[in-house]
């Protein structure tokens, strides 16, 4: 009878490590579902355990801190954004559709994100770093544009005019996105340089 080796160090390693990766990514993605639906500052390390199916005392281990879980989100989102608006730079029509598509996932979780900066110095983090990459992004997507251009772009492209015209007009997406592109080509279409601007 064949003898059976017991595993190997190595793969127990392996396991124990997508294991732990995995509950790090649930506990993450458990504070991001909770922050869609319910003010930042009512979103107890309680609730984020049981939304991530563990326990307070893992997420402590992992995280330290209730505000410890909130950077690791900011961070991991950010991350998260770079990759899916990623774009050639120049390829207005495909910029616009990738940022349309970001904010029909994220947009009103944004939106309720925005409404709490005032008050949730957590919720002013992520909203700065949003800001932040959204300034970036054009950058890097409507490259080269002057610097009033570049100012035009972020408003063509921000989540308050996906908000008027997907929300307030009652705009579908398809013709969110038309609007935007039409105000970006104006923008880009604009003469001169604007350098000074």
């Amino acid at each position: 009878m064949k003898s059976v080796e017991p595993p190997r160090r190595g793969y127990r390693q392996d396991a124990r490590a997508r294991s732990a990766e995995a509950t790090h990514r649930a506990i993450l993605e458990a504070a991001r579902a909770l922050s869609a639906s319910v003010p930042l500052a009512a979103i107890t390390l309680q609730d984020i355990a049981a939304h991530a199916g563990v326990t307070v005392q893992t997420v402590l281990r992992r995280f330290g801190s209730r505000d410890g879980v909130i950077e690791a989100a900011i961070e991991r989102f950010a991350a998260e954004v770079r990759a899916q608006r990623a774009v050639l730079p120049g390829d207005i029509g495909a910029a616009v559709n990738t940022v349309v598509d970001h904010y029909e996932d994220y947009g009103d979780a944004m939106m309720l994100l925005l409404g709490q900066e005032t008050v949730d110095a957590n919720a002013l983090r992520i909203t700065t770093v949003g800001r932040e990459l959204h300034d970036s992004w054009v950058a890097d997507a409507f490259a080269p544009t002057s610097k009033r251009q570049h100012r035009l772009l972020v408003v063509a492209t921000d989540l308050y005019t996906w908000k008027l015209l997907r929300r307030d007009r009652g705009l579908d997406p398809g013709q969110t996105a038309e609007h935007m592109y039409e105000l970006c080509r104006a923008i880009i279409g604009r003469a001169g340089n604007d350098a000074d601007g």
